[in-house]
């Protein structure tokens, strides 16, 4: 087991950003609960895919595609998601990263090539992000979680309550293209709209719509930040997918 991590943080650093603040507070209070010494590094978004492509080995320990989207390049991120899912990189993606999870596996898991985030194209033949119905800026909401989820697993509970700062979010229109698959949704609010994706096949690759990093800004401890952490710390499986 690793006592020193390398976190890559996936997203065009602006520190006028909330979630940008909080993410590495968030980190630190993960690993000093569990007792690890944790380095991270922003990567821009057109660094991305080049960051983990043909090193020969992965340089981080773990990634966090973070909010903040449209990204300064979408395809970078993309890409790099591709790669830490086929490689078993333990991933986090909160808001915007959720969103861009959900597009890569769509289109390069089940095939969707058109599937795509209205908030960049409007006229998108698959918007599998859309516009939400209510805006979740700035808003606590209520999640449930799938029964014997992964993530309900890692919070050691059925529910909870999460800020959130978005105003696009995974079309249920499109949810049923998901059944079946590896990446499945775990997460829903009360009006059974999707708000977790996980992967089942995976170390840990999960993606939430809210914004759990919010919680270091409180000094607070996030059951599922502490998961990534202690899901970079152990050696990972060496098999890949397609």
């Amino acid at each position: 087991m690793k006592s020193e991590l390398l976190i890559g943080l996936i997203g065009d650093e602006n520190q006028q950003v909330t979630a940008h603040r909080a993410i590495p507070l968030a980190l630190q209070i993960a690993a000093n609960v569990i007792g690890v010494t944790l380095k991270h590094q922003w990567i821009p978004t057109p660094q991305a895919s080049s960051k983990l492509k043909g090193t020969g080995h992965q340089p981080f320990d773990g990634l966090w595609c973070v909010p903040a989207s449209p990204y300064e390049d979408t395809n970078s991120v993309l890409s790099a998601l591709s790669i830490a899912r086929k490689e078993n990189i333990p991933t986090l993606g909160t808001c915007g990263g959720f969103q861009h999870m959900a597009i890569e596996y769509a289109q390069n898991g089940l095939g969707h090539a058109n599937a795509d985030n209205a908030e960049t194209n409007p006229n998108a033949d698959m918007p599998l992000i859309a516009p939400l119905a209510c805006s979740l800026v700035e808003v606590t909401g209520h999640v449930s979680f799938k029964a014997g989820s992964l993530i309900a697993k890692h919070y050691q509970a059925i529910s909870t309550e999460e800020k959130y700062h978005c105003n696009f979010g995974l079309n249920s229109q499109y949810s049923k293209i998901f059944l079946e698959s590896d990446i499945t949704i775990s997460g829903a609010d009360e009006n059974h709209e999707p708000r977790a994706i996980e992967h089942t096949r995976h170390p840990f690759y999960i993606g939430v719509a809210y914004q759990p990093e919010r919680s270091a800004l409180e000094q607070k401890s996030h059951p599922l930040i502490s998961a990534f952490v202690k899901a970079a710390v152990t050696p990972k499986p060496s098999t890949s997918r397609a």
